[in-house]
């Protein structure tokens, strides 16, 4: 758990109080409430003070410094990052797939071009052929024509 984040760690404190109520939400969070402004120490008990102020983006207006209500607003920033990031990966999934289907989209393209290829290379050989045989019906066709035109003389 020494890889979590200090908001990681503010959600599973801010679930501890969400599951139990009766949880003093000042000792659970480590509040300190400081010339009016609310701090949270994000440092387990053996490290170091981590104090981050309460009004850096949870907290807009300074009557709103009720503890439950800024784990309202914790649990709800919480709750839109997650949504958030949800969103991103079905995006990313989606790109995936359609990436996925126009390459599968290209290869069917191509096996169909290869095999229309190999059908003309086939046609043409076969049309070569054909001439061959043409050009040796009209060679001898030509030979038997002289041979007549010498016999009949």
């Amino acid at each position: 758990m020494s890889d979590m984040t200090d908001f990681d760690k503010l959600m599973d404190k801010c679930q501890k109080i969400i599951d139990n109520p009766s949880v003093s939400v000042e000792k659970e969070l480590n509040a300190v409430k400081d010339k009016g402004q609310w701090f949270i120490n994000t440092a387990d008990s053996t490290g170091p003070m981590n104090l981050v102020p309460v009004s850096q983006g949870i907290i807009a207006n300074p009557l709103d410094t009720n503890p439950l209500f800024m784990i309202f607003k914790l649990y709800m920033n919480y709750k839109l990052k997650k949504i958030q990031q949800q969103e991103k990966e079905r995006m990313t999934r989606e790109v995936i797939r359609k990436q996925q289907a126009a390459l599968e989209r290209q290869r069917q393209i191509i096996s169909e071009l290869e095999r229309l290829q190999r059908e003309s290379a086939a046609k043409n050989q076969a049309n070569e052929a054909k001439v061959k045989d043409l050009e040796n019906k009209i060679k001898n066709l030509e030979d038997l024509i002289s041979m007549l035109a010498q016999v009949s003389a």
